[in-house]
């Protein structure tokens, strides 16, 4: 029972593991679209998050069921549903940051997760 218990923890690590990890990438590098939103900041935020933990979440199911290469589709649809805010360069840097680091950091606790032995001794 405790494997399924890290598991779980391992999955909760991936979802706000990695909106931290983003935000800290993207203070980091001082990457900031606040201003470039205006009115529309806190709604679209909040929908960015909503799709980040989304995100995460099915990297890491797909990572633990062994089927990584399925993370393409994910990156692939969700740049052509951004495709006309990639022309902004600075939008660019924003996207790429948080998704990449979304993704690695997903795909590093889904693979860790699948990689746990059947049982503790």
């Amino acid at each position: 029972m405790e494997i399924y218990a890290l598991k779980f923890l391992l999955f909760v690590l991936a979802l706000v593991g990695g909106d931290l990890l983003t935000k800290f990438m993207k203070w980091l590098l001082k990457i900031e679209l606040e201003s470039e939103l205006g009115g529309e900041k806190s709604s679209s935020m909040k929908l960015s998050a909503a799709i980040g933990y989304l995100e995460r979440a099915l990297i890491f199911l797909l990572t633990l069921r062994g089927h990584p290469e399925a993370i393409g589709w994910i990156f692939a649809a969700k740049s052509i549903a951004r495709f006309r805010e990639l022309e902004s360069r600075r939008f660019t840097e924003y996207y790429l940051i948080g998704t990449l680091t979304s993704i690695f950091w997903a795909l590093l606790c889904g693979t860790g997760a699948s990689n746990l032995p059947l049982h503790f001794q």
